[in-house]
């Protein structure tokens, strides 16, 4: 632990968040972690996991955990929707000599994040703050100074640094004036878990993550651990369908089955945005904060990860060089500047860089 430091404040408890926090303890950087919410999200959201996620999870202890409650994916589909046609699917193997994980896994991040919270609060007891809504915050010269509404009144925190971890409509963000470029697609998708047997009383020779071709309307399975995801596109102005229109999409697609449950269903907007600077002195802007894009292809949760991947190891190096109660500050710095992930995230697979073991074996 880097002994007098104030801690680095992470506002925002979703896996980002999460795993930043895991980052910071892996580099002894003391941390303190703020979420509205009184609990983690139920909602449905991000349930697929890659291999450089996973290799995050490993390096900080949390893999084995994650991995036994997960789906592992050797083979990934792709299947001509019309008739039902099986076309070359990628086998994950191939990345043998790459990586340690040469899979996926699918797990949906209202199951992640629960094993995430459990080791911080294993290893820094008390880091973590749930009913903390961040309602401002203001930089000093050697640190940042945020405000919470908590049910018992405000309250003031004073941090090293500050980590905006709080999603798509970050407050940080908006309390920065940072702007946002790029758009945001008029075609929605629709997301739908369902409770159905694919495997023993309904089988279907489905890979457990598989993209569906069709010129009409495309599809996208997955098989969760405790349910089959289904996501279709939505048309811009197309109402969001009723249970049992949803129920009928479900059969349209995979065939009669004996029993089904719909569980969970969601709506939500295709971004490709990107916010003009990820830094403003002390304050740092992570994951849907600092970049919304598809969350196709597990392109949402995991691009964010690699935020956590690389800024922990990085204020780690600054502390280093410029002593625990200091770590200076040089101006702003945008995009692609040192304090962030611009120049090549490769350098954090150096051990001299890292302060540890590679990723590869």
């Amino acid at each position: 632990m880097s002994n007098g430091m104030p801690p680095i404040i992470v506002v925002g408890a979703g896996p980002v968040g999460l795993t930043t926090a895991l980052g910071l303890h892996f580099y002894r950087l003391p941390f303190a972690l703020f979420e509205d919410d009184a609990e983690l999200s139920l909602d449905t959201k991000a349930g697929t996991i890659l291999t450089r996620t996973l290799e995050a999870f490993r390096r900080y202890g949390v893999a084995e955990a994650v991995l036994a409650k997960a789906l592992r994916v050797d083979e990934i589909g792709d299947v001509e929707r019309a008739t039902n046609t099986a076309r070359p699917s990628v086998q994950t193997a191939l990345l043998s000599d790459d990586t340690r994980y040469p899979f996926v896994i699918n797990m949906p991040q209202h199951h992640l994040e629960p094993i995430l919270r459990a080791a911080i609060d294993e290893r820094r007891p008390g880091a973590f703050h749930l009913q903390h809504r961040l309602t401002s915050f203001r930089q000093l010269e050697r640190g940042v100074v945020a405000s919470f509404d908590t049910p018992d009144g405000a309250r003031e925190v004073e941090g090293s640094y500050l980590l905006a971890c709080d999603g798509g409509r970050s407050t940080v963000r908006s309390q920065l004036g940072v702007a946002v470029e790029g758009e945001s697609s008029d075609v929605r998708c629709l997301l739908v878990d369902v409770k159905v047997d694919l495997d023993v009383a309904n089988p279907r020779d489905y890979p457990y993550l598989a993209y569906f071709a069709d010129p009409e309307e495309w599809m996208i399975l997955v098989r969760q651990p405790h349910c089959w995801r289904f996501l279709y596109p939505l048309a811009a102005g197309v109402p969001e369908p009723t249970a049992t229109e949803f129920r009928a999409k479900v059969i349209r697609s995979i065939g009669p089955v004996d029993q089904m449950e719909i569980l969970n269903t969601i709506v939500y907007r295709i971004h490709h945005r990107v916010a003009t600077q990820w830094r403003c002195d002390r304050v740092f802007l992570m994951g849907d904060a600092a970049h919304l894009i598809t969350p196709m292809w597990a392109l949402g949760l995991n691009t964010g990860i690699l935020d956590a991947i690389s800024l922990p190891w990085r204020r780690r190096r600054r502390v280093r060089r410029d002593g625990a109660g200091g770590a200076q500050v040089h101006g702003r710095t945008g995009r692609n500047g040192e304090g962030h992930v611009g120049h090549g995230m490769g350098q954090c697979c150096d051990p001299n860089h890292a302060g540890g073991e590679t990723w590869r074996r």
